[in-house]
């Protein structure tokens, strides 16, 4: 349209630009999508969206291990590998100054086996937890198991 620009861009001289545009014998058209192609087009831009989420929390769970004093490499795959061991070393550091579920079995663990080995082993029990909270669609209170169906029976 930049040829047919006689002043500001508005909806009215758009209007009068389309015609002359169409009667040139030049003029080259775009055809018009199907409907596979705007429904790839739909899925590129939603996955787009969410690539474009996952970095933004992925950056953000990064600077508040940075302003706790942890300073974590870039990338995806190192924090999710890293994060379980990192949640686990956060309840460890807390056993001792207040009452943890995990405190007993931390410090049972610790008199036996050093203090890297006992944050693999809590890593690996946090992440069998999550699993099994989000694989059962369960409510996690640290004593008991609460399917979700008997929470909703209950506050009824």
């Amino acid at each position: 349209m930049k040829p047919f620009v006689k002043s500001r861009k508005n909806d009215y001289v758009d209007a009068e630009a389309i015609p002359e545009a169409v009667q040139r014998p030049t003029m080259r058209f775009v055809p018009i999508k199907t409907e596979d192609q705007l429904d790839l087009q739909a899925l590129h831009r939603v996955r787009d969206r969410l690539v474009d989420r996952r970095t933004g929390v992925i950056n953000q769970l990064r600077a508040f291990l940075l302003e706790r004093g942890m300073v974590i490499r870039t990338g995806r795959m190192y924090l999710q590998k890293m994060l379980p061991s990192l949640g686990a070393r956060a309840v460890m550091a807390r056993t001792n100054r207040e009452r943890h579920r995990f405190c007993d079995w931390v410090s049972k663990l610790e008199t036996r086996a050093h203090r890297n080995v006992v944050g693999v082993a809590l890593a690996n029990k946090l992440a069998r937890i999550a699993w099994a909270v989000l694989n059962r669609e369960a409510v996690y209170d640290g004593t008991i198991w609460q399917p979700c169906s008997s929470r909703l029976l209950k506050s009824r």
